[in-house]
């Protein structure tokens, strides 16, 4: 008797498609690696060769991990100074807000300004102002016979470059050293430096004209400030008005 082919169950034929679809990729794989050499990687041995334990590291030399000028005390303390004022005049927009003397509005775009402030501070402080390496070699420049070392680092000295005696580092377009920054100010943190000047500009103009309206224009009940609430008002516009002299 002719009897009909049987068709092999439904979950046979899936795991027959994917076996299929697997085969298929094995051999396109296989493919590319026979035809493209990808180039080995130098540093895959790097652990084993090196017979130096990793270690992180702050301060302003060159080998070490992160920038912070942490060997100026002073300047340190003036630095975090910095921060305490800026969470004093944050913290007090946030309690003249819950009182009910600023709208919650104003608060917020005060406390983003000194958020701004902050953030700018810090980047200046954390960053490398543009030290010069001591590996680094001048440019063949034709008619240029001479050029300038530096007496403290006995390295290259380019044009525009100057020596910092508190950071211990040639700097590149340096400006100043700046104590409330506790940092250099030079060609790669000018910017951010230049960011935390007009942020402070706007936020201590911005928080004496809402005092000055409070006290002058405002005449609700609101607007009038008792107790604790005078001598925080009056501490942070003695701020402001410091950093706009600043």
């Amino acid at each position: 008797d002719n009897v009909p082919p049987q068709t092999p169950p439904r979950h046979t034929q899936k795991t027959q498609k994917k076996q299929d679809r697997r085969t298929a990729f094995q051999r396109v794989r296989q493919f590319l690696r026979n035809t493209i050499h990808f180039p080995t990687l130098g540093y895959q041995n790097l652990e084993a060769d090196t017979t130096e334990s990793w270690k992180f590291s702050l301060g302003t030399r060159e080998s070490d991990g992160a920038w912070l000028n942490y060997s100026d005390k002073a300047g340190t303390a003036m630095a975090l100074l910095v921060w305490v004022l800026i969470a004093y005049c944050a913290g007090t927009m946030i309690v003249l807000a819950r009182r009910g003397h600023v709208r919650p509005g104003i608060a917020a775009m005060q406390c983003t300004l000194n958020l701004l402030i902050w953030s700018c501070h810090a980047k200046t402080m954390l960053t490398d102002p543009g030290t010069i390496p001591s590996t680094a070699v001048p440019l063949v420049t034709k008619g240029v016979k001479f050029h300038t070392m530096c007496s403290v680092c006995q390295s290259y000295k380019p044009k525009y470059t100057h020596h910092c005696r508190i950071c211990n580092r040639c700097i590149t377009r340096m400006d100043h050293h700046c104590p409330w920054m506790n940092n250099c100010i030079g060609s790669a943190n000018l910017k951010h430096f230049t960011l935390f000047l007009a942020y402070s500009w706007v936020g201590s103009w911005s928080a004496l004209s809402i005092f000055g309206w409070n006290y002058f224009f405002c005449k609700n009940e609101n607007c009038e400030f008792h107790g604790l609430e005078i001598q925080l008002v009056r501490a942070m516009s003695v701020i402001c008005f410091g950093t706009l002299l600043f």
